[in-house]
């Protein structure tokens, strides 16, 4: 049977997932190239962050998780009907990206602090500063368009 504390780890699973999704899809929107390779970046570290924790949910749940939070479907929604080509279009794909990341570290939070695994809570506490170096990433990115419109 699984612990009270799957349920965050589960949430945190889902909104990494939204993560590598969103920045795959933003990878294959954008026009600039620097603007791609570091949506690639981002996404493969959200994917090395799911590695990290998806054992520690599997031992919990006895299975993987693979879905998504209902806010990221909303996102993912979004993001597929907007049309692209357009630092308008970048910007505002930008700023979808910058709350999965708030969504994301916020998650964490919660999910290192109820955890009663104390590998679990490591790992968390570990990955907190790179996932809080993708939110300034996209952040900066952010900027950069903005700048140019």
């Amino acid at each position: 049977m699984p612990n009270s504390s799957a349920v965050p780890l589960k949430s945190l699973v889902q909104a990494l997932n939204d993560g590598i999704e969103f920045y795959r899809i933003a990878s294959k929107k954008v026009e600039h190239e620097d603007f791609r390779q570091a949506f690639d970046e981002l996404a493969q570290s959200h994917v090395l962050a799911k590695a990290y924790l998806q054992p520690y949910l599997i031992m919990q749940t006895g299975r993987a998780e693979e879905g998504h939070t209902f806010g990221g479907k909303l996102h993912h929604t979004y993001i597929e009907l907007e049309d692209n080509g357009n630092l308008d279009h970048d910007y505002t794909l930008l700023k979808q990206l910058e709350q999965v990341e708030t969504v994301t570290l916020d998650m964490m939070q919660v999910t290192a602090a109820l955890s009663e695994n104390a590998l679990v809570k490591t790992v968390i506490k570990g990955l907190i500063p790179k996932i809080q170096a993708c939110r300034m990433r996209v952040i900066q990115l952010e900027e950069v368009t903005r700048l140019q419109q």
